[in-house]
């Protein structure tokens, strides 16, 4: 699985060039962050463990809500 694609040497996050996302947010730096690839993250974790494993996220790491 990518992670992030490059198109005509630009970053993407989420199928969004980078420098439009900030110009979006109107400052640098920022978090930038791709819901379709954290979902597809998360999946793939919980399916390589055994049933009844519950994940946990560490609010400390980053509490932006929309990410918890």
């Amino acid at each position: 699985m990518d992670q992030f694609a490059v198109r005509d040497g630009e970053l993407l996050v989420g199928g969004i060039p980078l420098r439009r996302l900030a110009a979006r947010v109107g400052s640098t730096p920022f978090y930038a962050y791709d819901r379709t690839l954290l979902s597809a993250r998360v999946a793939q974790l919980r399916s390589a463990l055994p049933t009844g494993i519950e994940l946990h996220y560490a609010m400390k790491a980053n509490p932006m809500p929309a990410l918890v």
